[in-house]
């Protein structure tokens, strides 16, 4: 089972950290929020930002 991650924040470190989770293996990151913007790999999967939340195993915050 893949650990799904999450990423707030992607900023210059933020966009490390999504490189980095990308290529973990084992590793599905199926979300990055931006300010009160959300982009989402699979849009119809996830309506609000809490339902996005609770669907992650493992969430990554950026300043």
């Amino acid at each position: 089972m893949a650990i799904r991650a999450g990423l707030i924040g992607l900023g210059m470190m933020g966009r490390h950290h999504a490189r980095v989770l990308r290529e973990i293996e084992g590793v599905d990151f199926v979300a990055a929020a931006v300010h009160s913007e959300i982009h989402i790999r699979q849009p119809t999967e996830f309506r609000f930002f809490r339902v996005l939340l609770n669907s992650l195993t493992l969430v990554s915050m950026l300043q």
